[in-house]
């Protein structure tokens, strides 16, 4: 008998002997402080959320609870003060004539609660965006449901330095002869940074997903934000972390420590993160119409009654379900959830706010 062959079952039942219970139970993990939020150079207003993070326990109970009442402010390092001010219980925005960020300033973050307690960010210099080279669309017809057109942005990156870039975009698209319907996207999966392509052409990056529900023209505007490399980790580990296959090889999801604290407790864990970003930005005026194809009908839900114009567009009827009459001006129109009566910037036709 060989060594090997006298001292394998040893081997077997030592390995059999290291096994112990898996246990499925899980720790309640106490409430903590989310908070996200932006400050740019582009145009105001600036948003920002606070709310408390969900408890996953083995009944699932959590839940995203907005949280109000606090006092929001960004300030630049000679003190300079930004008010947010709350417009929705959690929700605070700046107001729509504050001052721009400039590029190359520092800014940061201070909130105090309505119970004293304080959240700060560490200052974050603004960078500045290189300009977006193109934005373009391709019409791709091969499914029925989800036809429409593909949208991708060129960009040339700056050489020998490092580059971490987010995109978001706002589309408009006629929901009435006054009113546009807004489609704002700020996916965490349109992150990048120039590791494997410094100084060279990022080329088609995909951007968004126009829908073919309509011939109508369609407005997007692209924002190119240009991170600090703390806000790109930030944003990378939860889109890791979201597309996690699930499988036991997968590392443990994590709280993710992004750049708020609380200045009086070194023990109180903040999380999310206060991005300062300089942006550019590109726009895309799309005519719906050239594709020689019919539209696929809108399926989904309406929250108000789709307008049809006046005189009645029976085609807009048939599709929408929509009515025929005189659909209110402001302050009625804009005060509608995701709708506006002001055009964006680069509407291809003549608008009247009031049908005037």
């Amino acid at each position: 008998m060989t060594m090997l062959t006298r001292y394998a079952p040893v081997v077997l039942i030592s390995f059999l002997s290291c096994v112990d219970p898996f246990s499925t139970e899980t720790k309640k993990e106490s409430d903590r402080y989310i908070i996200e939020g932006t400050f740019s150079n582009q145009a105001p207003p600036y948003s920002l959320k606070r709310f408390l993070s969900a408890n996953y326990s083995q009944n699932l109970d959590g839940i995203t609870r907005y949280v109000s009442g606090a006092t929001v402010q960004a300030f630049d390092a000679e003190g300079n003060c930004t008010p947010y001010f709350e417009v929705e219980t959690g929700r605070y925005q700046t107001a729509v004539g504050a001052t721009p960020g400039e590029i190359g300033k520092s800014y940061h973050l201070e909130i105090t609660t309505p119970d004293g307690s304080r959240i700060f960010s560490h200052p974050e210099q603004m960078i500045d965006s290189p300009p977006i080279t193109s934005v373009y669309a391709e019409f791709d017809p091969s499914t029925i449901i989800d036809e429409g057109f593909s949208v991708y942005l060129d960009v040339k990156d700056p050489a020998d330095e490092k580059n971490y870039y987010k995109w978001e975009t706002i589309g408009y698209y006629p929901y009435s002869q006054y009113c546009f319907t807004l489609e704002g996207e700020r996916s965490i999966f349109a992150i990048e940074s120039d590791k494997t392509v410094d100084g060279n052409i990022l080329s088609r990056v995909p951007i968004k997903h126009i829908a073919f529900n309509s011939t109508t023209n369609y407005v997007l505007q692209v924002y190119q934000l240009a991170l600090s490399a703390g806000a790109y980790e930030f944003l990378d580990g939860i889109k890791k972390q979201v597309q996690s296959t699930g499988s036991i090889f997968d590392p443990p999801p994590s709280f993710l420590r992004g750049n708020l604290y609380n200045p009086d407790d070194d023990l109180d864990i903040v999380l999310g993160y206060f991005i300062v970003a300089g942006a550019s930005r590109k726009d895309l005026v799309l005519d719906r119409s050239t594709t020689g194809q019919f539209p696929h009908p809108y399926i989904g839900t309406i929250d108000e009654p789709l307008y049809c114009g006046d005189p009645c567009n029976q085609l807009c009827v048939g599709f929408g379900g929509g009515t025929c009459g005189n659909r209110p001006c402001p302050p009625d129109c804009a005060n509608l959830p995701g709708k506006t009566n002001i055009a964006p910037d680069a509407w291809p036709l003549t608008h009247h706010p009031c049908g005037d």
